[in-house]
């Protein structure tokens, strides 16, 4: 048994059990709803931030429809890398940045969306959330 523990308590997990949790914050500061989603993601075991960024873009890039690169965060090289980009759904037009913080279990990824886009307010705090970031670990 593993022993799990979140803001609200802890429990104990069998081991056979994969921790895919993803953490879901909602921002509706001036009008604007921004959502961060925090997760781990287990295909990123091992693998660098650079190369986890890689491999993701080109997912992004073939299975989005509208799929538009843009300019993402500076992150410490090395430490994190980040990736943003805009894409169409049925609904209309939306922006994401996303970051990877790497770990040898599972890469920590960060998304955070924006329809139809991200203000810098958002940004910056986006930017803040990964640098202050502490993985264990890692």
């Amino acid at each position: 048994m593993t022993l799990c523990s979140t803001l609200w308590g802890t429990y104990e997990l069998d081991e056979a059990w994969l921790d895919q949790s993803s953490h879901i914050f909602l921002s509706a500061a001036d009008g604007r709803t921004h959502t961060l989603v925090i997760h781990r993601d287990p295909a990123g075991a091992g693998l660098s931030a650079e190369v986890y960024a890689e491999q993701q873009v080109k997912v992004l890039a073939q299975s989005l429809p509208g799929y538009a690169p843009s300019s993402a965060p500076a992150l410490p090289q090395g430490r994190a890398r980040a990736w943003a980009y805009s894409w169409q759904s049925p609904r209309g037009s939306i922006t994401q940045i996303q970051a990877v913080l790497p770990h040898p279990e599972a890469a920590v990824v960060f998304t955070l969306t924006g329809v139809p886009d991200i203000d810098a307010a958002a940004r910056a705090k986006f930017l803040r959330t990964v640098l202050s970031t502490r993985v264990y670990g890692a």
